[in-house]
């Protein structure tokens, strides 16, 4: 007999992880949490304009559409700095929350997803990944969290790597 976890499949930013929230007392997981710092989320597509990869794959260029944000906070009971996604909230709706360097956030609708990508044989490429639906500064008592909306994206014409 084999005991094991059924996870669901959740899509997040067009891709699919095994979501393990459901398991998992997230605001002990992952404690105080501080900001340290924040950027766009761009979107990409392959780049037909240059040759393919030595792996047959293509290089990628950006979009100029921002998905979102990407959150790099530290967590004081993980004592590591971990990379949060934060959809559909552009810079400019996060600059209006005034959050600055070491101040401390809070999360809204945190999901913790693994990824296992199978690489030669029996190696993964495996980890975790953290995305969240709001966030907030932690003091602000009284500001509500910015919520995910689509009339948020942003269009930025330079393409970066």
């Amino acid at each position: 007999m084999a005991l094991g976890l059924k996870f669901e499949k959740k899509q997040h930013m067009g891709k699919s992880y095994t979501d393990i929230t459901d398991c998992l007392k997230v605001d002990e997981l992952l404690g105080k949490l501080t900001l340290r710092e924040v950027n766009p989320l761009f979107a990409y597509e392959d780049d037909m304009d240059k040759p393919q990869n030595p792996d047959g794959s293509r290089p990628q260029k950006t979009t100029g559409e921002i998905l979102g944000i990407v959150l790099d906070v530290l967590s004081a009971t993980q004592s590591e700095i971990l990379k949060v996604t934060v959809a559909d909230v552009s810079l400019a709706d996060f600059e209006t929350l005034n959050i600055r360097f070491n101040d401390e956030i809070k999360l809204g609708g945190v999901h913790v997803c693994y990824y296992a990508i199978p690489q030669n044989g029996n190696r993964n490429n495996n980890g975790y990944v953290f995305f969240a639906d709001t966030v907030s500064k932690a003091q602000a008592k009284n500001q509500a969290p910015i919520p995910p909306t689509s009339q948020t994206r942003e269009t930025k014409s330079d393409d970066k790597k």
